[in-house]
């Protein structure tokens, strides 16, 4: 980040390009898995395609600011990737993400709605096979929300380095 301190980038713009690079990334990823559960177990593809894409593209917009975020109060990288990584694990684990909800105890089934994760399991498996993305106003807000609120947070908290 030092290096792109002597630039005249402003940090919002430092920001959105990892927003968009991760996007990329993520979209590759989520491609060749997608190819993968179609060979392998037989995916059918989304039903309400539409409201699918859509949904993925509210869940980035959410889930990269809130990552950055999160990371942005960190005192060095060590720290970023040890937060980070608690945060990634925490979330898979009770999001619904690995095991359904319904198999937790409902104290972690309540904590669970608090992280955003939860949300964006909640739209895609919703937009997939349910209904359109229509009909998840709740889910889209929260995600809506946790973004706007994260790239005023990231932008806020952004540090140049660690000092």
């Amino acid at each position: 980040m030092r290096r792109y301190q002597s630039t005249p980038l402003q940090p919002w713009k430092i920001l959105a390009a990892h927003t968009i690079q991760g996007t990329v990334i993520f979209l590759i990823s989520a491609l060749l898995l997608m190819v993968f559960g179609m060979v392998m177990y037989d995916l059918q593809p989304p039903v309400y395609i539409g409201s699918t894409l859509l949904a993925l593209l509210i869940s980035i917009l959410a889930f990269f600011p809130f990552a950055l975020f999160v990371t942005s109060l960190a005192k060095n990288t060590q720290s970023a990737a040890a937060i980070s990584s608690l945060f990634l694990n925490l979330m898979l684990f009770l999001s619904g993400a690995t095991f359904p909800l319904e198999m937790m105890p409902t104290i972690l089934q309540y904590v669970a709605k608090i992280l955003p994760l939860y949300y964006v399991i909640q739209l895609l498996r919703g937009t997939w096979n349910e209904a359109p993305i229509s009909d998840y106003g709740l889910e889209v807000g929260i995600l809506l929300g946790i973004a706007v609120a994260s790239i005023v947070l990231a932008s806020r908290y952004f540090k140049w380095s660690e000092k």
